[in-house]
């Protein structure tokens, strides 16, 4: 039976390039995780799982990273 991957978490996913990276990843059919302050292009987000908050909030950086195996950070 296959095991279910860890996503892999891609910090300033809301960007240009963090959404290109996303919908990227999604493709390969791992999980993708973005975070960031606002999606500046949502409709591209679809099947991807967004955490919105700040990189400067350690808290929130910490929660996004959780039971990832993989982080690109694009901040």
């Amino acid at each position: 039976m296959p095991t279910q991957q860890a996503p892999c978490l891609v910090l300033g996913g809301g960007g240009f390039l963090g959404t290109t990276i996303c919908r990227r990843l999604a493709r390969t059919g791992r999980p993708v995780r973005a975070f960031g302050r606002a999606r500046r292009f949502p409709a591209a987000m679809d099947g991807i799982d967004w955490r919105e908050g700040d990189f400067a909030d350690a808290a929130s950086v910490a929660t996004a990273i959780d039971g990832c195996e993989i982080v690109y950070h694009l901040v």
